[in-house]
């Protein structure tokens, strides 16, 4: 994502007016659960100096929504947009002929804006483990957050996808992606918590963070290694 085409301008108490925002709005639209993940995430469990460059939510959808059209991204983003027009707006995406557009959120006052992205099991790229659900949720201070089990798992999808990428700005979040794979290594780890037996995992979700995790040493080397180790993933 190129953050310098969809900065981030809110002020920190406007960040977490437009989380209380969006998790509302989704109740409200379709009786819709969520769960932050990313930088607000990583923030509640613990990982105090981070830089919030958006929201990311993962989205869960009730049984009763399987035969809308809002288990893919694009309509679910059309549709709270709709609901919500004076805070949501759909805006092209930078990339040429993308058939997608990007979700942002505008301060009512100052008119700040500030990306969101709403992550939906059914679409397959972005990889939510089919077994994690609403009830996988933990509550810290209120807000509903990924376990961290998941919030790894995630990062070092992130990680391997801007590390294929030979554009300039993934690159540029290959160092943020690094940090915090390091951080929860360390919050697992002070936690007692063994990511390979997260209660929702399954066998992609097995071997797929073990897969990324020797891509990820390889390429960072032993700092890598020994973080990582920390909560028995592999190493050389």
């Amino acid at each position: 994502m190129n953050y310098d085409k969809y900065p981030n301008t809110l002020t920190e108490e406007e960040v977490w007016d437009a989380a209380g925002f969006i998790i509302s709005a989704l109740k409200e639209s379709g009786r819709i659960d969520c769960c932050l993940i990313g930088g607000t995430a990583l923030f509640l469990h613990g990982v105090e100096e981070r830089e919030i460059k958006d929201l990311d939510f993962v989205v869960f959808l009730r049984e009763k929504h399987c035969d809308k059209c809002i288990h893919r991204q694009c309509c679910l983003y059309s549709r709270i947009s709709q609901a919500y027009p004076d805070r949501l707006k759909l805006v092209d995406s930078v990339k040429s002929n993308a058939p997608y557009s990007i979700l942002m959120y505008e301060a009512p006052e100052t008119k700040n804006t500030i990306k969101i992205d709403l992550l939906v099991p059914a679409e397959e790229a972005v990889e939510i483990p089919p077994g994690l659900t609403v009830d996988h949720v933990v509550y810290i201070d209120g807000w509903p957050v990924a376990p961290l089990e998941f919030l790894l798992y995630h990062k070092l999808l992130g990680w391997s996808k801007r590390i294929e990428s030979f554009k300039k700005n993934k690159r540029k979040a290959v160092t943020t992606d690094t940090g915090d794979i390091y951080n929860l290594c360390e919050l697992l780890h002070s936690n007692g918590i063994d990511p390979l037996e997260a209660p929702f995992r399954s066998v992609k979700y097995n071997v797929r963070p073990r897969l990324r995790a020797k891509q990820f040493v390889e390429y960072n080397g032993e700092d890598a290694g020994y973080y990582l180790g920390l909560v028995g993933l592999p190493g050389y």
